[in-house]
């Protein structure tokens, strides 16, 4: 899950406000959370319990490669996959969560 924008949202009365699975390029701006119990869930599933899903020739790369994401459209609209798997592979990096407002956060 990579280049979300979740911005400017209210969530109230849930369990869980926002879950991200770990991730890169996403943007997390100037959320509310008012009365949940887990406010934000943010993990790195790609190091703990999905590392098949990071081994080398997985069914990522392999659709990734379809593409020729290494020449336009894709190089220019998305530079940052030029250097992906050189880039720490699986890890949740280059997201932003900033200006979030958690109320009334429930014990659990």
């Amino acid at each position: 899950m990579s280049g979300y924008d979740v911005i400017n949202n209210t969530v109230l009365d849930s369990d869980t406000a926002i879950l991200l699975g770990g991730g890169r390029h996403n943007k997390l701006i100037g959320n509310k959370s008012i009365r949940t119990q887990l406010p934000l869930s943010f993990d790195a599933r790609g190091l703990t319990w999905d590392t098949a899903s990071c081994k080398p020739g997985n069914e990522f790369e392999a659709e990734l490669a379809s593409y020729d994401f290494m020449k336009p459209p894709w190089s220019t609209r998305y530079p940052e996959l030029a250097g992906i798997f050189e880039d720490r592979p699986c890890t949740p990096t280059h997201n932003v969560v900033s200006d979030m407002v958690f109320c009334g956060l429930e014990q659990g």
